[in-house]
């Protein structure tokens, strides 16, 4: 019995006996802090990674959208070109056909390279110089320059112009289209959907017009 008292009032039990107890305190506090900010960390990562997933959805809603809105403009603009050789065996809709023109051709036009604007936040370097020659390069000094150019008497064959840009409409404005599908990660299935129903509108009209305007 004295031996246990005499180790019960030792210095180094009394001194371990409160090591235990300062360690059972702090572990009942920094184990729930400690687990305080574990949770605290996945909860902020699970922000970032949901913040992240919402981004990317509105990356690919925009993306879908501003080749939805892409579509209609581009090929009214070609349709508008189309029509005068359609309508030229025919001086009166010839002449409405370039009035129509020249109405409507810039206002399609401003419509384009709003849009195209608007998509440098959301289109790669390459994407962004297909979008901005197809504008410039295609529209306006190719096509639109070959318009003024043959209203102005310097070539006649319209039927020949007719044959070309019916060809060669479809050929760039397909090209263009997987250029962005492809830049945007979407199904070019989905792309050419989206331009069905205008380049539908050039298989009826040609075919309305064909016997006009064929050689």
């Amino acid at each position: 019995m004295e031996i246990l008292l005499g180790v019960l009032a030792s210095a180094s039990f009394l001194e371990k006996v409160s090591l235990l107890v300062v360690g059972a305190a702090l572990t009942g506090i920094i184990v729930p802090v400690v687990k305080f900010r574990m949770d605290q960390t996945r909860f902020e990562q699970q922000k970032i990674f949901e913040a992240g997933l919402a981004r990317e959805a509105e990356l690919v809603k925009a993306r879908a959208q501003f080749l939805r809105d892409l579509v209609d403009p581009v090929w009214q603009f070609q349709l508008l070109a189309l029509q005068i050789s359609y309508d030229s065996p025919s001086e009166e809709k010839y002449q409405a056909a370039l009035a129509s023109y020249d109405e409507q051709s810039w206002q399609h036009l401003k419509k384009i390279r709003a849009l195209v604007g608007g998509a440098r936040w959301f289109t790669s370097d390459s994407a962004y110089e297909a979008l901005t020659e197809f504008v410039d390069g295609w529209l306006i000094h190719e096509l639109d320059m070959t318009i003024q150019k043959r209203r102005r008497g310097d070539s006649a064959n319209w039927s020949q112009f007719n044959r070309w840009l019916y060809a060669e409409s479809r050929i760039r404005t397909d090209t263009l289209l997987v250029i962005l599908a492809s830049d945007f990660g979407l199904a070019p299935a989905n792309v050419a959907q989206a331009a069905s129903s205008r380049a539908n509108q050039l298989e009826t009209q040609d075919a309305r017009s064909r016997p006009a305007s064929a050689p």
